[in-house]
């Protein structure tokens, strides 16, 4: 027969944002002598705003002196072990927010496969709101179906993901003034099948980031994702576009990042996926685009402007692309009042062009116009780069 405590943490597993389930919970296990239970009283504490500073300090110092003490009750015996300091060079990051394991994260480094398989099957874990991984071990590159770490990926218990992030894309920088990086292909994570299966568990996931491979991504851009604010897809060959413009469910969209990994000089990404993009009647919320590598030009650049889509923009990388200068003085004539950044390096944009774009008298816009290519020459940054 469930216990109190198990309905208590059912509650909150259906509904992480309850912050009266929380403290609910944490009475519970304080009243039973559970030091978990004034961690949790703690941390929800010092979410609230504002905070006098002395009981800011009073209470962080509190905070570190239960976090070592509760480790294992907050992350499970499996969890601990796997994430334990001190065990190798390349240790994950993990954080605790309201007595529960809400990220992991593996920036530099391959991730241990003992932590993803751990997650898994970790009750633990079931608050966890962000799992990054900048690299992915190869021997799991070329299985489509079972992703990179099986156990993961096949897991019924995460549901409450927020964050996934599976390569090394630094996201909408306003500073990241250089096209994207490459992988080789047999080092890339590949995406498909049950990888597709998870992703439609996760009700509440806001942002994905995959640099991957992919396997019938139509999949992916057919999936009812309500929540999600950030698509980042890079390196793939495949990007069915119209799908993801027609799907109804993606009107809290707000930044989407696409840069394929195009060999033998045959962009992806064309003009009729970017006019199904920007004529999209679900991709209302669109603030932040990145369509590198792609031919569209200089008739993109008047979809763009002629569709509205331009005029709502804060960012915009058309990097490594086939707009010359009539594109060039398409954007400078256009109204880009909301813009901050707008990336066209590695065009095929002449002098004028430059010239142009660089006297737009719009205070605190970010214009890049590095490594121009020659004008007889628009396509010649399409397969810059690449590596089979």
């Amino acid at each position: 027969m469930p216990t109190l405590r198990d309905a208590l943490e059912a509650a909150i597993v259906e509904n992480p944002d309850d912050l009266a389930a929380h403290m609910a919970y944490a009475d519970h296990l304080h009243d039973h002598g559970d030091p978990r239970g004034e961690l949790i009283q703690v941390q929800l504490a010092l979410e609230k705003e504002p905070l006098p500073p002395p009981e800011r300090a009073r209470l962080k110092k509190r905070e570190e002196e239960l976090l070592p003490l509760t480790r294992e009750a907050c992350l499970g015996k499996k969890l601990a072990k796997a994430l334990r300091p001190n065990r190798r060079d390349d240790v994950p990051e993990y954080a605790i927010r309201r007595g529960w394991l809400d990220a992991v994260e593996m920036l530099d480094g391959v991730m241990p496969e003992d932590v993803p398989n751990a997650l898994a099957v970790a009750p633990e874990a079931r608050l966890l709101r962000r799992y990054a991984v900048g690299w992915l071990e190869s021997p799991w590159a070329g299985k489509y179906d079972a992703g990179g770490t099986p156990a993961l990926f096949r897991s019924k218990s995460l549901a409450n993901l927020r964050e996934l992030r599976l390569g090394n894309v630094e996201g909408f920088l306003p500073e990241m003034n250089e096209p994207l990086g490459y992988n080789r292909r047999d080092e890339l994570f590949h995406a498909g099948g049950t990888f597709w299966d998870w992703i439609a568990t996760l009700a509440r996931l806001e942002e994905l980031t995959l640099e991957a491979m992919t396997g019938n991504v139509k999949r992916l851009y057919k999936l009812p994702l309500p929540h999600l604010r950030v698509l980042q897809l890079h390196l793939t060959d495949e990007y069915p576009l119209d799908a993801l413009a027609k799907n109804p469910t993606l009107t809290n969209l707000t930044h989407l990042s696409l840069h394929p990994c195009a060999a033998d000089e045959v962009p992806h990404l064309g003009l009729d996926g970017l006019t199904k993009l920007a004529r999209s009647k679900h991709l209302t919320a669109l603030t932040h685009l990145r369509y590198q590598k792609s031919d569209a030009g200089d008739e993109g650049v008047r979809v763009l402007i002629q569709s509205g889509l331009a005029e709502r923009l804060k960012f915009l990388d058309l990097a490594m692309g086939t707009i010359t200068d009539d594109g060039a003085r398409l954007l400078a004539a256009a109204d880009l009042g909301n813009l901050d950044v707008l990336d066209l390096s590695k065009n095929a944009i002449g002098r004028a062009g430059v010239r142009m774009l660089q006297t737009v008298p719009r205070t605190g816009l970010t214009v890049r116009l590095d490594d121009q290519g020659e004008p007889d020459e628009p396509g010649y940054w399409l397969a810059d780069g690449e590596m089979e």
